[in-house]
C-alpha cells in the first residue's frame, strides 16, 4: 500500500511505499530510496515514488508534485519517465527493474523552509482513494459520473494540527467514510453537497458547511460539476482539549456537532474567513502563517472560532457567563506573558500555565486591567517590537521582518496599533537611528 503520511508543521512529509505482488496485473512498482538530509533543518527524509500498472502493463496517469522535507517530488507518469524526489543526488531504480520505469532523482526545493503540503492531479480512482486517505481518511470512492471523465485534484497543507485543502473531482462521485481521531468540516464553493453522519443527513449548498465528529461513520455525494470543496480536518484532541479549555472541565465525549453550519452569515461567515485566509497560503511558503508564532495564534482562533460558530451540545454552556479569578491569578498569566511573549502561545496556554479556563482568565483580566489576555499579550509584543525598532539598523533591517518575527500578521493594523500605542509609525521609529 502507498502511504502518505499526514502533515504536521516543522516536520517532514514522506511518501512510502511498500512491497506488493509487482508480477500480478494490477501490481505495482516501487521506487526506493535511501535516507539523506535535509540542508536546513538537517533531519532525514526517506522516499519512494510508486505508480500502479493496469492489466497489460500500461502505467496509471498519475501527475503528482509533493513536497516532501525540503525536497520537491513531481512529474506525470502519462507525459514523463522522470520523477523528482528527496535525494540529492542520486537515482533510485525501480526494485522490479523493468527497463521503462521511469528515473526517481533529487532536487531541493528553492527556498524551502520545510512546511509540507501535497499538490496532486490523479485520474485513478483507486489512487485517489489512497492519497486522499493518507491526508485526510480512509474512505471510498464511488464513481457516480461520467468514468471516462475522472480526475482527482488535492491541494492541501499543514498548519500546526490542522489539514486544510482544496479538494475537486471532476465528475460526481459518492465517499464514504469514518472519521476516526479526527473532526472534519467541508464547504462547497459552487455545487450542492448531500452529507450524512450517522443518522443525519443534510443537503447543503454554498453557504452552508458540514461538521462531521469523529465516532460516526460519514458520507457525501457531490461534484455533478467541477468545483473545489474546502476541506479543513481537526484532530479530536485538538478540538476537544480547546473546549475544555473554555469550559473548564474535562469533555466525557466528542463534541455533538449539528451537521450543517451556516457560514454565510453572521459568526459563521467569520469564521469561513479566518479559514479561507489559511486555505489561501497553501501555495504560499513565504506566508507568514508559516511562521509558528503567527499560525499558532491564528489556529487557536480557527479552532475557538468553530466552537463558537456551530451548532453543538455545549453551544449554551459557552454562552453562559463565567466566573472570574482573583489578582493573584491575573498577576501569574501577566508573569507568564511576560516571560513568553516571543513564543508563539496563545490564551489557551496563559489560562494553563495561570491554573484556570480560559474564560474565567478572560473575565479575570476584563475586570483587573480592562482588557483581555490576548489584548494584553499584544502590547506586550509592540513594546518588544518598539524597542527593536529603536536599536536596529534601518539599512540592515525592515519593519516587516521584526512585526513577523514578533507575531504581527497584518501589517496594515500592525501598523495602527503600533501608532496607536508609541505615536509614530513603525517605520519612523525605524528611522529615528539615522
Amino acid at each position: 500500500m502507498t502511504t502518505y503520511f499526514s502533515p504536521t508543521t516543522s516536520r517532514k512529509r514522506a511518501v512510502a511505499a511498500s512491497n506488493s505482488d509487482s508480477d500480478k496485473p494490477g501490481g505495482r512498482r516501487r521506487a526506493t530510496g535511501t535516507p539523506s538530509s535535509c540542508g536546513w533543518c538537517g533531519r532525514r527524509t526517506d522516499l519512494a515514488v510508486d505508480r500502479r500498472r493496469r492489466p497489460g502493463g500500461r502505467a496509471s496517469p498519475w501527475v503528482i508534485s509533493a513536497p516532501v522535507g525540503d525536497f520537491v517530488v513531481s512529474g506525470d507518469t502519462t507525459k514523463s519517465r522522470e520523477l523528482v524526489a528527496n535525494r540529492p543526488d542520486d537515482v533510485a531504480p525501480w526494485t522490479s527493474g523493468e527497463e521503462d520505469a521511469p528515473d526517481v532523482r533529487a532536487q531541493p526545493r528553492p527556498g524551502a523552509r520545510c512546511c509540507p503540503d501535497v499538490s496532486i492531479l490523479s485520474r485513478d480512482p483507486d489512487e485517489a482513494r489512497e492519497v486522499g486517505s493518507r491526508v485526510y481518511h480512509p474512505h471510498r470512492v464511488t464513481v457516480l459520473g461520467d468514468a471516462a471523465r475522472f480526475a482527482m485534484s488535492l491541494e492541501a497543507a499543514s498548519f500546526g494540527p490542522l489539514t486544510v485543502g482544496w479538494l475537486t473531482y471532476d465528475t460526481e462521485v459518492r465517499i464514504e467514510g469514518f472519521h476516526q481521531g479526527h473532526y472534519q468540516v467541508n464547504v462547497p464553493t459552487t455545487a450542492s453537497m448531500v452529507a450524512r453522519c450517522g443518522p443525519r443527513e443534510a443537503t447543503v449548498s454554498p453557504g452552508t458547511a458540514t461538521v462531521y465528529r469523529p465516532d460516526r461513520a460519514a458520507a457525501f455525494t457531490s461534484w455533478s460539476s467541477p468545483a473545489p470543496v474546502l476541506a479543513l480536518r481537526i484532530p479530536q484532541p485538538t478540538l476537544d482539549q480547546a473546549l475544555e479549555q473554555l469550559l473548564d472541565r474535562p469533555l466525557r465525549a466528542s463534541v455533538d456537532f449539528e451537521l450543517a453550519m451556516d457560514v454565510s452569515t453572521g459568526r459563521g461567515e467569520q469564521w469561513l474567513a479566518l479559514v479561507r485566509a489559511l486555505a489561501h497560503c497553501i501555495a504560499d511558503r513565504d506566508s507568514l502563517l508559516r511562521q509558528p508564532s503567527v499560525a499558532a495564534p491564528y489556529v487557536h482562533s480557527i479552532l475557538t472560532g468553530l466552537l463558537y460558530a456551530a451548532g453543538h451540545d455545549h453551544l449554551d454552556e459557552l454562552a453562559a457567563p463565567a466566573a472570574g479569578v482573583g489578582a493573584t491569578t491575573v498577576r501569574r498569566a501577566r508573569a507568564f506573558i511576560e516571560e513568553h511573549a516571543a513564543d508563539p502561545i496563545t490564551v489557551v496556554d496563559v489560562a494553563r500555565a495561570a491554573g484556570v479556563g480560559v474564560r474565567g482568565l478572560q473575565h479575570g483580566f476584563s475586570r483587573a486591567l480592562g482588557m483581555s489576555p490576548t489584548e494584553y499579550l499584544r502590547q506586550v509584543r509592540l513594546r518588544h517590537v518598539h524597542r527593536e525598532l529603536l536599536g536596529a539598523d534601518p539599512a540592515r533591517t525592515t519593519v516587516a521582518q521584526i512585526a513577523a518575527r514578533w507575531g504581527f500578521l497584518h501589517h496594515g493594523r500592525f501598523a495602527a496599533q503600533y501608532r496607536e500605542r508609541h505615536g509614530a509609525s513603525p517605520g519612523e521609529t525605524l528611522r529615528r537611528r539615522t
